[in-house]
């Protein structure tokens, strides 16, 4: 690393590595295009497909899903070629309604020649060569530069970049047969990540679609699962819930429990330090976060949590702000409060793994919704929610049925265990290439 310092927008500096150079983007574009103002009726159904500000992320590629493709006719992008970009090019967005502009000045990467027209607050701009344009997504993405960025944001309501600023923000640059190789390093670990998402989204799925047909249907005794009412209808009978299996019965939830601890409406005394404090703040679809940290001296425990004490395992619901939320009581002490049911399973009626499965199902939600009350902030009264009815099966298929949940959670559980391990990865890389702290080799 050389002693020379390259001065940053904000006034703070960064080393320029031997053998780097400090210059800016706009040292190399050698075409730029700016958004068109599309009005509501100028979109239509198919044509030309409009670019528009929530495609720039800090994916550095260009993609957007189906559901946010939007188009314009071929007359309009006629009418607005500084708007056209035609392939092969940076996009970056310079204006966003939230405060905090996370989006701004992100470049995201177009591969292919498809004509496309830029939405209002978009910007696409090519260079001449001697800058690899995917380097430059990925600097625009480093710490350095969203620094940089932030430093020239202006604005109230609409938080906005003006583009010749942008466009001379200081970077620093390593020697041209470097920035291929650093941007391909990078790549390989962004599609990775891509990867391990699709399987994470293939598994949810998966297990989205498995808990309709379990708890719909259930797993005969060689633990396959039931053919449909529609094609067994001998298997089933009528209920208040539909057709379930004939083995099943459905009662209030009440009847299948042991015990409610409810610690709704209570506040302790917090500390800074002691026993953790789970409330429906920690409690998310499935997990206890441990964000946000909160604490109970230990010497209070025995007196607050006079209501009853859980035991590993038993369900965690939220009743509000957020409603139907579900997590397993973890493994070490802790102390509960604030818009929690803690849901303690009758042991021969009912497992705690089937209760965990069958309040996460969306069916589940869907009638949770139906009976809760509030106009701004949804809940449900405990005195509603545990007459509440449920679809129950016998317990050894109850087990049977949340093994099989549970075994694909676990594939779940162990790609997003990879997909923190590549983000980390990533992180660490950006820093170490973009910044010539680890140098590659060509």
């Amino acid at each position: 690393m050389s002693n020379n310092l390259m001065k940053l927008m904000g006034g703070s500096t960064i080393p320029i590595p031997d053998g780097w150079r400090a210059t800016c983007a706009a040292n190399f574009i050698i075409e730029s295009m700016f958004g068109a103002s599309i009005k509501p009726d100028d979109f239509r159904e198919n044509g030309v497909e409009v670019i528009p500000k929530k495609a720039v992320t800090d994916k550095c590629i260009y993609a957007l899903s189906d559901n946010d493709l939007a188009y314009v006719t071929e007359e309009f992008s006629l009418k607005s070629p500084r708007s056209v970009i035609n392939g092969d090019c940076l996009i970056t967005s310079l204006r966003d309604l939230v405060p905090t502009g996370p989006s701004i000045g992100r470049c995201v990467k177009v591969w292919d020649a498809k004509k496309r027209v830029l939405a209002q607050g978009v910007y696409g701009f090519k260079f001449n060569g001697d800058l690899d344009e995917t380097l430059f997504a990925y600097i625009s993405n480093n710490d350095y530069f969203r620094r940089q960025v932030r430093a020239i944001m202006v604005g109230s309501t609409q938080i906005h970049a003006r583009a010749n600023e942008y466009y001379s923000l200081p970077i620093i640059l390593p020697p041209h047969n470097q920035q291929h190789k650093i941007a391909k390093i990078l790549s390989t670990v962004d599609n990775l990540i891509e990867k391990t998402q699709a399987l994470i989204d293939k598994y949810q799925s998966i297990k989205q679609g498995m808990m309709h047909d379990l708890f719909t249907r259930g797993v005969d005794g060689h633990g396959q699962l039931r053919p449909s009412y529609e094609d067994a209808l001998h298997l089933y009978k009528e209920s208040e819930l539909g057709w379930i299996p004939k083995e099943w019965e459905v009662c209030a939830l009440e009847y299948k429990l042991d015990k409610i601890i409810d610690y709704r409406g209570k506040t302790p005394v917090k500390t800074e330090s002691g026993l953790p404090l789970i409330t429906a703040k920690n409690v998310r679809s499935g997990y206890i976060d441990e964000e946000p940290r909160e604490y109970i001296a230990e010497s209070s425990y025995d007196r607050w949590m006079t209501r009853g004490i859980p035991n590993v395992g038993d369900i965690l619901f939220t009743t509000e702000a957020p409603l139907g939320n579900v997590a397993k009581v973890p493994s070490y002490k802790m102390a509960l409060a604030q818009r929690l049911l803690t849901l303690i399973p009758a042991e021969a009626e009912l497992t705690q793994d089937f209760l965990y499965w069958l309040l996460l199902w969306d069916g589940t939600f869907i009638r949770l919704e139906q009976r809760s009350s509030g106009s701004t902030v949804l809940g449900i009264k405990q005195s509603v929610f545990r007459k509440m009815v449920f679809p129950f099966p016998p317990v050894e298929e109850q087990k049977i049925i949340a093994h099989s949940l549970n075994g694909v959670n676990r594939r779940v559980n162990s790609e997003q265990a990879s997909l923190r391990k590549y983000s980390i990865s990533k992180s660490g890389l950006m820093q170490d290439l973009l910044t010539g702290q680890v140098r590659v080799s060509v």
